[in-house]
C-alpha cells in the first residue's frame, strides 16, 4: 500500500518475485542497523516485522535521499560498505569478497561504478590462516549507481536497469522509453536493495575462468532471514569460495539447515543465477545460468557435507612464492547430482573428461590431486552391493598391475614413474573411450586379464555382470572413480605413485 507520505511492502504483496522478497529482507536489514545506530533520517520512521516494512515520512525528496546516503556507502579503503550487512572492518574477507562480486554481478558494467581497472585491483588485506599470512586482492570502488538514486514522489514508477534487476534492462536502446521496464516504487526499493539480502559466491571451476554466482533465497521470515544473512558474512574466502553454482546452492541450504532456518525460506528454497563472460562478448560479465532448488533436496545435504569433509579446500605454500587457497572440483559434481536426486558419482567420467578439471581431480606426478578425499568419500555414502564390488575388483585389479610395474622396473633398471603413469593413462583412456556396452564389457575384461585371477570377484561376479547389462554408463563411472580414488596400500606403492 502506497500513500503520498506511507509505503508498506509485504513479502505477500502482489508482484513480489524471489528477488523482491530476498530484497525486502536487505530493506529490512538496513533500517533495522540505521535505528540500532541511533542514524534517524529526516523527517521519517519505520516499523518492522517478520513479514513487511512499512515507511513513514513527511516530504518523499529528503527522507529517501537521506535513507539512500546512508544505506550505499563506501569506505577510505574503497570497500563497498551495506550497513544492512555490518561493518566491514568487522569482517574483512567478505567485504573484500563483496566488492569482487557485486562488481561481477549487478555492477558488471562500466558505467554503474568508479572501481579500480579490471586487470588492475589496487586494494589488498592481510589475512592470517593457520599461522600463514597472506593477502586478499580486491578492486577499490569510490563511488556506485546505488547512491545516485532519486526518489522524490512515491506515486512516480521507477526504471528497472541492469543493476537494480539483472537482465531487467530494456529490450532495445533505440527504444528505450517503450522497451524498458518500470516498477512502482513499492516493487522498486526492494529490487534496490536485493545487493544486501542475496547471497555471493566466487566460482573457480577449471577451464572455466573466475565466476560469479549470486544465491536468492525465498524469504519467507525476514527477521529469521536476517540473522542468517548477517550470520554469512563471518565466513572467509574459503567459505564464500566454490567450485560450481550447484555448489553454491547447497552451502546455502548446509547453513541453513545446520542453524534450524529451514523455515525461514519458502518452498523453493533459493534461485541460483551465475554470471561470467562468454564467447560472444569477453568485454562484460552475463547471466549463463539460472535455477531453482526446491526445499526437499535438502534431504541430500548430509552426502554433500560428507563430500565437503573429505574434500576441503587446501591453503597451498609455494616455496618463496604467494599462499593460496586450492578449491577441489568434485563437489560441484555432487552437488548438481544431489539437486537432480541423482546417485552423487553419476556422470564422473564425462566430467573428467575436461583436461583442467581432470588434471586437478586425478592429478599429476607432482600433485596426487583430489585422490586422498576421493578415497574417503567412496567409503561412504551410496556405494553398496554390485557398484563397491566393481570399485574393489577394479581397484584390486590396478593395485597388482603397480605391483607388476615395480617388479619390471626392477628387472629392467627402468623409471617406475614414467609406467606408471603410461599405464594409468593407458587405462584411463580405454575407458574413457567407450561409447557402447559392447566396448565397456571390452575394457573391463581387458583391464582384469592383464591383472590375474581377482579374489574380490569370486562372489560377486553375477552381480558384477549383470551391472555392466543394465547400465554400461554407470560402470563407466565407476571405473573411473575407482582409479581416480585408488588409495596405496603398502609403502612400496606410495613411493611408486609419488614419483
Amino acid at each position: 500500500m502506497t500513500t503520498a507520505n506511507s509505503l508498506v511492502m509485504k513479502l505477500s504483496g502482489p508482484g513480489m518475485t524471489a528477488l523482491h522478497r530476498a530484497g525486502l529482507a536487505g530493506l529490512w536489514m538496513t533500517l533495522d542497523a540505521l535505528g540500532k545506530d541511533g542514524a534517524g533520517l529526516a523527517d521519517g520512521s519505520w516499523t518492522l516485522s517478520d513479514h513487511e516494512v512499512a515507511l513513514r515520512f513527511g516530504r518523499p525528496g529528503p527522507f529517501f535521499d537521506a535513507l539512500i546516503r546512508e544505506s550505499f556507502r563506501t569506505t577510505r579503503d574503497g570497500l563497498i560498505w551495506l550497513p544492512g550487512l555490518g561493518d566491514p572492518e568487522d569482517h574483512p574477507q567478505a567485504s573484500a569478497q563483496l566488492n569482487e562480486c557485486l562488481l561481477g554481478t549487478f555492477l558488471q558494467h562500466g558505467r554503474t561504478r568508479g572501481s579500480d581497472p579490471a586487470n588492475n585491483p589496487t586494494g589488498s588485506r592481510a589475512v592470517t590462516v593457520d599461522d600463514v599470512q597472506y593477502p586478499i586482492r580486491y578492486h577499490k570502488v569510490r563511488w556506485y549507481a546505488h547512491q545516485k538514486v532519486k526518489i522524490r514522489r512515491t506515486g512516480q514508477p521507477q526504471r528497472l536497469l541492469g543493476w537494480v534487476h539483472p537482465g531487467g534492462a530494456v529490450r532495445h536502446e533505440a527504444f528505450n522509453k517503450e522497451t524498458g521496464l518500470q516498477e512502482p516504487l513499492e516493487l522498486f526499493l526492494p529490487l534496490l536493495y536485493s545487493v544486501v539480502g542475496v547471497l555471493y559466491f566466487v566460482v573457480r571451476k577449471r577451464g572455466a575462468g573466475v565466476r560469479h554466482a549470486v544465491v536468492i533465497p525465498d524469504v519467507a521470515n525476514l527477521r529469521e532471514y536476517a540473522v542468517f544473512r548477517r550470520n554469512y558474512m563471518e565466513g572467509g574466502e574459503k567459505e564464500l569460495t566454490v567450485s560450481g553454482s550447484g555448489e553454491a546452492a547447497l552451502r546455502v541450504l548446509s547453513a541453513l539447515k545446520a542453524m534450524n532456518m529451514m523455515d525461514a525460506v519458502g518452498s523453493t528454497a533459493c534461485r541460483v543465477v551465475t554470471f561470467g563472460k562468454v564467447q560472444w562478448d569477453q568485454q562484460q560479465k552475463k547471466r549463463t545460468g539460472t535455477f531453482d532448488v526446491p526445499k526437499e533436496r535438502s534431504d541430500g545435504l548430509e552426502t554433500y557435507q560428507k563430500c565437503t569433509q573429505c574434500l576441503p579446500p587446501r591453503l597451498v605454500k609455494p616455496e618463496g612464492g604467494t599462499p593460496f587457497w586450492d578449491y577441489p572440483q568434485t563437489p560441484e559434481l555432487v552437488a548438481e547430482n544431489l539437486l537432480r536426486g541423482d546417485l552423487w558419482w553419476r556422470g564422473f567420467s564425462e566430467f573428467v573428461s575436461d583436461k583442467e578439471v581432470r588434471d586437478h581431480v586425478l592429478g599429476t606426478s607432482r600433485y596426487k590431486g583430489e585422490r586422498e578425499g576421493l578415497s574417503k568419500l567412496i567409503s561412504d555414502p551410496g556405494l553398496e552391493g554390485p557398484q563397491r564390488a566393481f570399485v574393489v575388483a577394479c581397484q584390486e585389479a590396478w593395485r597388482r598391475r603397480l605391483g607388476e610395474l615395480g617388479a619390471r622396473a626392477g628387472r629392467e633398471g627402468a623409471d617406475p614413474g614414467r609406467l606408471f603413469q603410461r599405464e594409468f593413462e593407458r587405462v584411463r583412456v580405454s575407458f574413457s573411450r567407450c561409447k557402447s556396452e559392447a566396448t565397456m564389457r571390452e575394457a573391463v575384461t581387458d583391464f582384469w586379464a592383464r591383472a590375474g585371477p581377482l579374489p574380490s570377484l569370486q562372489s560377486d561376479w553375477r552381480e558384477v555382470l549383470a551391472l555392466l547389462n543394465r547400465d554400461w554408463r554407470l560402470a563407466k563411472d565407476l571405473a573411473l572413480l575407482a582409479l581416480a580414488s585408488y588409495a596405496p596400500k603398502r609403502k612400496e606403492e606410495e613411493e611408486l605413485e609419488a614419483l
